[in-house]
């Protein structure tokens, strides 16, 4: 019973967020897009780590997941907190319907088995903008596209533990 109350309060909660931004996604202000005075190009700050850089390498937000080519591997440590974040509210024990409980999203090889099959980076990136089939659903806890890259780059990467 309390699940089925915890899981009503998350809908009502999702649909509100949908109604008040007219199920637009927008990112979060905690990851400020800097310019380098010096080159010109940006950098963004997610999750302590910083992508992009001088002029004529890739990276930062551009829309494409391949933008943060190059640089540091994206390890399982990386994204771990992506999950804990943005998976929470809905990837519970015994939730209806039968969802993967975030405690198997924080074991290496449940993620990875996911970023093998093609089914993370679908309904991360692929599926990003259908507000039931993408992840987080309706984008609910307001996932950005540089914490969608990051995803993308850990999978694209071999999905490094």
């Amino acid at each position: 019973m309390k699940k089925c109350i915890f899981l009503s309060i998350i809908w009502i909660s999702v649909l509100g967020l949908l109604s008040s931004c007219n199920g637009e996604q927008r990112p979060l202000d905690s990851n400020p897009i800097e310019t380098d005075a010096g080159t010109g190009a940006e950098s963004t700050t997610t999750g302590g780590q910083t992508t992009g850089g001088a002029a004529g390498t890739t990276g930062g937000p551009s829309g494409d997941p391949n933008a943060q080519q190059g640089g540091t591997k994206v390890t399982f440590d990386d994204i771990k907190p992506l999950f804990e974040t943005h998976c929470i509210a809905c990837h519970v024990e015994g939730a209806s319907p039968p969802q993967i409980p975030l405690i198997e999203w924080l074991d290496y090889n449940t993620a990875k088995s996911y970023a093998d099959n093609g089914k993370l980076k679908e309904r991360v990136w692929d599926l990003k903008d259908d507000p039931v089939k993408g992840m987080p659903m309706a984008n609910a806890t307001e996932m950005t596209e540089e914490e969608r890259q990051q995803i993308v780059k850990w999978i694209e990467d071999g999905g490094l533990q």
